[in-house]
């Protein structure tokens, strides 16, 4: 560990636009001295903060005080066998896709930032344009622990049952919830290994990962659909929420306002450069994904759709269609929203007033849900993925955005949803997650943060100071 100095600032925040600070920095360049500076923090009583490639939304890699704990410079490595990515937590998404398509092998999830590593993506539950988290995929996790020691997870060998799970050669007793509301919380049946995805760097860190990978397809389209106006999107979306999901894999939607957000970026982001235009009179959009080898299934598939379309109001005229390599430069196009939407804070200065909204399955209808968004939003976009129900907004110019996005997570957990569903807790949401826990939940996370991290080192004594 070294003192932090102003030459590190880079350590200070991540793409939530969230800015922190830091007493101490350690970039170690193996896991002996990756585990060495946990196990000197924990000793010394030292906060600490993970940081992969700082690619994450909601802040979980911004330090506010103690340890930034960086793992860019850990020695990478990647093996095929048996169908499994044997790999090093910290390869980047881009060296995996790039050493797997030499093989024409595939992940189930495609998350789009090519930039955060496979640790980073495990720690967020990132999932990416399809509905498949990339965490569920993994069969086998070594995992850090705060104090310095390791952990091996195997899939299936350690799971939640209602009174708690049993590792480290000792059970850990809290009441388990019958289905998890928020990441950090666990559900009876799920295993460990989906428990630590999610879990934001507050119980440790992965070292490796075996990852399931699977044939690339031989045929991927991705279709655009833009319509006059929402009504039709939202008409369309209820349709097309009932086609067969063989071939299709993903369907967006898009408001208005992501639209003018992207188009208004193009000239800054170059991932728009090589997506056409948008007709000038649409009001929101669709994107369809579809995937699979029996090419005559896939287009009966799409001709299905663009039925659905034409019966929503929509014109063929107004769609447009990639096919293999350029379908996969449409494919970030919820990504690239993000990005233009940081681009828009920076320049109004406004990061210190905008929130992210993601929740799932929200209360019963995200159809509803999304229109409902729509009526109170004054700033800010809106997209939903139809096919497993989750919302994502960016809100900001808001005199209380957070008081709006408590709202709907409250409406969303009455309903059975799920808050923060894709970019984790991070710490732009923390205080309210532990605002919406019950005290059976409180007690839960507790006994779990004892367990794996006695002295309350990760994420600056997240449930201590919270709880």
């Amino acid at each position: 560990m070294t003192p932090y100095s102003s030459t590190l600032s880079s350590v200070l925040k991540d793409e939530s636009r969230m800015e922190g600070k830091a007493l101490w920095v350690s970039q170690p360049q193996s896991v002996g001295e990756l585990l060495d500076s946990l196990k000197e923090a924990a000793e010394k009583g030292i906060d600490i903060t993970v940081q992969g490639s700082r690619t994450g939304l909601a802040g979980g890699a911004v330090p506010a005080g103690g340890l930034a704990l960086g793992l860019s410079k850990l020695k990478k490595s990647m093996e095929i066998k048996d169908g499994l990515l044997l790999a090093s937590a910290s390869v980047a998404l881009g060296e995996a896709k790039v050493y797997l398509k030499r093989q024409r092998l595939v992940f189930a999830a495609d998350p789009s930032e090519d930039e955060a590593t496979l640790g980073g993506l495990f720690a967020t539950g990132a999932r990416g344009l399809k509905t498949e988290p990339f965490g569920r995929q993994v069969q086998e996790l070594l995992w850090a622990l705060p104090t310095g020691e390791t952990l091996l997870a195997r899939r299936g060998e350690a799971c939640f049952d209602s009174t708690g799970i049993r590792i480290f050669n000792q059970s850990i007793k809290c009441p388990v919830p019958v289905k998890s509301r928020f990441p950090g919380v666990p559900f009876q049946g799920q295993d460990l290994i989906d428990f630590l995805s999610g879990s934001d760097g507050r119980l440790g860190i992965a070292l490796n990962i075996k990852v399931k990978t699977f044939p690339k397809p031989k045929n991927s389209w991705a279709i655009a659909f833009f319509l006059k106006s929402e009504a039709q999107a939202l008409s369309f979306a209820e349709a097309a929420s009932d086609a067969s999901r063989e071939f299709l894999k993903a369907l967006w939607i898009f408001d208005q306002n992501a639209l003018s957000l992207l188009s208004k970026s193009r000239a800054s982001l170059s991932g728009l450069k090589d997506i056409p235009e948008f007709p000038s009179d649409s009001d929101s959009a669709a994107l369809a994904w579809l995937e699979g080898d029996d090419e005559e299934g896939i287009e009966l598939a799409m001709s299905g759709l663009l039925d659905l379309f034409s019966e929503s109001g929509g014109s063929e005229s107004d769609t447009w269609a990639a096919e293999g390599i350029e379908a996969e430069k449409i494919a970030p196009l919820k990504h690239l929203a993000e990005e233009a939407a940081n681009m828009e804070l920076d320049k109004a200065r406004l990061t210190s007033n905008a929130i992210r909204l993601s929740i799932e399955n929200s209360y019963g209808s995200p159809i509803k849900a999304f229109r409902d968004l729509g009526e109170s939003l004054v700033q800010g976009y809106r997209i939903l993925s139809v096919l497993d129900g989750r919302i994502h907004a960016r809100l900001f110019a808001l005199q209380d955005p957070g008081k709006l996005v408590l709202g709907y997570a409250l409406r969303a957990l009455a309903e059975g949803g799920f808050f923060a569903s894709d970019y984790g807790l991070g710490k732009a949401k923390r205080d309210m997650a532990i605002d919406l826990a019950s005290p059976q939940e409180k007690e839960c996370l507790m006994a779990i943060q004892q367990a794996f991290d006695p002295a309350s080192s990760m994420s600056n004594r997240f449930f201590r100071a919270a709880l």
